[in-house]
């Protein structure tokens, strides 16, 4: 409700505000590739949802779905409590599919600004947070200041990984660091397995899912097959992979799927406990 009393912020909008960060120590393990078909897997007739793209220096979710932004965080980064929501809804992109995007800067150099203000898009964030059911963030591999102030208030962070041991070490090296930071990181932290490939007789190339979780002392939120195929395909035509109606008999479709719906099942059951 839009009481004149009350906290600013919560008058802003009256949405659910859940904040989901796709993250991983690692390049390549497809972060873009799950925020992007979350997003889009989230997204019905009563749900808003909004895509941000945080990795301000080499972004890929404008290529991933062939949106190009006249506005993006670079023009509102400055002053990021001026940031209201029609204000807001004058930078976001709005892809064909109907889902909200908030770009990054179009190239290396225009990211300056917002290096310059690290806790910047967390602010923004903040400010219209509730504005939007889901709020799904692609982030950069480093963990810069950006990076970190995003996991601060996240509802949610998707730690993604890929079945080899340069990724698993990181991952470890991430879990012990947010165990530290946060009080519950373990409720916090998800493990997202990609590229998993089908198990071939003696051509193990990948580590086995039991001494992934054995190492890592944590048990997989969920698991998405390597379909490079059908990934370029999507990225060629510039539409999340799960968009395409008859994508849906493929594995990685269904998983990707199943991921979104998961969530989605669980914060609706959050928020009715809430009431």
């Amino acid at each position: 409700g839009n009481s004149p009393t009350g906290p600013e912020t919560k008058t802003e909008g009256d949405r659910a505000g859940h904040i989901i960060e796709c993250y991983s120590p690692k390049g390549g393990a497809g972060t873009t590739t799950v925020a992007t078909n979350l997003a889009a897997g989230l997204m019905n007739s009563d749900t808003r949802v909004l895509l941000i793209d945080a990795d301000v220096q080499f972004g890929d979710v404008g290529v991933f779905l062939n949106v190009k932004a006249q506005s993006t965080i670079a023009d509102i980064i400055e002053t990021p409590s001026d940031v209201d929501a029609e204000m807001f809804n004058n930078i976001v992109v709005e892809h064909g599919s109907g889902l909200k995007v908030l770009m990054g800067p179009a190239r290396p150099e225009m990211a300056e600004p917002i290096q310059a203000n690290p806790r910047g898009v967390a602010e923004i964030i903040q400010q219209i947070r509730y504005q939007y059911d889901f709020i799904i963030v692609d982030t950069a591999s480093h963990l810069d200041e950006i990076t970190v102030a995003v996991c601060d208030i996240a509802t949610t962070i998707l730690l993604i990984l890929t079945p080899t041991l340069p990724a698993v070490k990181g991952t470890r090296f991430v879990l012990d660091l947010f165990d530290q930071i946060y009080d519950d990181s373990q409720q916090r932290t998800r493990l997202l397995l990609t590229q998993v490939q089908e198990e071939r007789r003696g051509a193990r190339v990948s580590l086995a899912r039991e001494s992934i979780i054995n190492y890592l002392k944590r048990d997989l939120y969920a698991a998405i097959s390597h379909d490079e195929k059908a990934l370029l395909q999507a990225i060629n035509k510039g539409t999340p992979l799960i968009a395409a109606e008859r994508n849906n008999n493929i594995q990685v479709v269904k998983e990707l799927l199943t991921l979104a719906q998961n969530l989605r099942t669980e914060f609706m059951q959050e928020e009715v406990a809430d009431e």
